[in-house]
């Protein structure tokens, strides 16, 4: 589900997966607490000022390219659902269809969730199905996702 709060645009760009054990996750913390605190002085700044159903369908993308958990075929609409928007299995399926899959990591693949922090993250995911992906999206960085 980290993979998919960045894919959606709610956390910080290439924070999902990173090392528990690496300095990177000190810095990510910090950035993290700085927005949020910038977030929460902002009139009227919830998730759904940020996320739409063009970045539900972002995420539906990352979610078949890393062809990760089926949770996430009950959390993604349960999450879309508070925000009044509509996501059902045909959605996933619609979106599925002619995804790509490329990704292999544990606990269902050969590669442990570190190489893909270390192979560029879920910027490198979005970098690779860009075409398919709504880039006019805004993020929690206050960046259109095409903008990062």
């Amino acid at each position: 589900m980290q993979i998919m709060a960045e894919a959606l645009g709610l956390a910080l760009p290439g924070s999902a997966l990173m090392p528990a054990g690496g300095q990177d996750i000190l810095e990510y913390a910090r950035q993290a607490g700085r927005l949020a605190v910038k977030l929460a002085r902002m009139p009227n700044m919830r998730p759904g000022d940020i996320v739409t159903k063009e970045s539900f369908e972002n995420a539906i993308l990352v979610h078949a390219a890393i062809s990760r958990s089926t949770n996430c075929l009950l959390h993604l609409p349960a999450i879309a659902h508070e925000l009044g928007i509509e996501i059902t299995g045909d959605t996933f399926d619609r979106l599925h269809r002619n995804a790509y899959y490329l990704l292999d990591v544990r606990p269902a693949g050969r590669w442990p969730a570190e190489c893909y922090y270390y192979a560029g993250g879920t910027p490198a995911i979005m970098e690779e199905i860009k075409p398919f992906l709504h880039l006019d999206v805004m993020t929690v960085t206050g960046k259109s996702l095409g903008e990062i």
